[in-house]
């Protein structure tokens, strides 16, 4: 890709190629940490070694509840410490690999006695990677990524990032890109060896929350050959509008009350018209846009009494999306 340094304001998120098309799992806690470190730094230079950030950053970067940020903070120290990253070279019918852990060391920072931050050092044989990178890497900026909800979502939003300037990839207005479904299957060895399965549970929950938080609209078709299916294509637009993709407003969490309780209607009817409006966002931002399935499960278990028309659609809408 392109250089990506003229903007200074902008925080930006650099890898290698080799490390996005390496096998290495996260869960959503360690990925937000280390995409929140990367662009603490700056990656045409060396590795700085330590690096901190607070847990104000943290939350308010990723929108996490205050509640939960040093329980997701903790998880993301224990996940960067217990994942690794697998690197496979094959030359000719040889198949050699090199694996690698995330972090050298990290610390807890305190101010009387408290936990204020987290201060982490990355492993300094990832840094070919991650730093000083002249050739062969791929970037986006934090703020693209930062509404996604799953690891594999960001995975393939740089799979797709690393093609689109290839001159194959490139058509008019939109640009292509396909990976073979041995391939896709080695980046994320967990997923289903049933493609029906790896579809709905891997492949069409990633593009949705690709399309709903970040800047690229995807969509993709399986590629196939006879019967079977030997390939993913993804078509793709980058968003250039100002305008931003809607995000959901925080749902208004259920007060201690009895079931059926006048206060518990307050709070669904609450709850329903921030579903409601959110959809209408995502409708008037793209057409294709859908509330994802807990959300969907929510406007029908909600709306019952108060949009009986939405909540008869969105019931209708259910039942056919959970018989895929």
């Amino acid at each position: 890709m392109s250089e990506p340094w003229q903007d200074e304001n902008q925080k930006l998120v650099v890898q290698s190629n080799d490390l996005i098309t390496a096998r290495y799992q996260l869960d959503i806690d360690g990925f937000r940490a280390l995409t929140l470190f990367l662009s603490k730094t700056n990656q045409r230079l060396e590795n700085p070694g330590w690096v901190s950030f607070t847990a104000k950053e943290f939350q308010s970067t990723f929108d996490i509840n205050k509640k939960n940020v040093w329980r997701c903070m903790k998880k993301a120290v224990v996940s960067l410490s217990k994942s690794q990253i697998t690197f496979y070279v094959i030359n000719r019918q040889k198949e050699s690999f090199t694996v690698l852990n995330w972090l050298s060391g990290y610390k807890y920072e305190k101010i009387d006695g408290q936990i204020t931050g987290l201060k982490l050092r990355l492993n300094n044989e990832l840094d070919p990677f991650l730093f000083n990178i002249k050739s062969n890497f791929s970037w986006c900026f934090l703020n693209a990524i930062t509404s996604v909800k799953n690891v594999i979502s960001f995975r393939i939003y740089m799979y797709i990032l690393s093609h689109k300037n290839h001159p194959r990839c490139k058509r008019d207005g939109f640009f292509e890109v396909g990976i073979s479904i041995k391939d896709f299957r080695g980046l994320f060895p967990d997923a289903s060896s049933r493609f029906d399965n790896l579809k709905t549970r891997t492949i069409e929950p990633a593009i949705q929350d690709i399309n709903e938080n970040t800047n690229l609209s995807v969509h993709w078709e399986p590629v196939r050959q006879g019967r079977s299916v030997i390939g993913i294509r993804f078509g793709c637009v980058e968003e250039k509008a100002i305008t931003t993709k809607p995000k959901r407003q925080r749902l208004v969490k259920r007060p201690h009350v009895k079931s059926g309780s006048h206060a518990e209607g307050e709070w669904m009817r609450k709850n329903t018209e921030i579903l409601y409006q959110y959809e209408k966002e995502l409708k008037e931002y793209d057409p294709a846009l859908r509330l994802d399935m807990p959300d969907l499960r929510r406007a029908v278990e909600y709306s019952r009494l108060f949009k009986p028309n939405w909540h008869r659609d969105k019931k209708i809408e259910l039942e056919k999306r959970s018989a895929k």
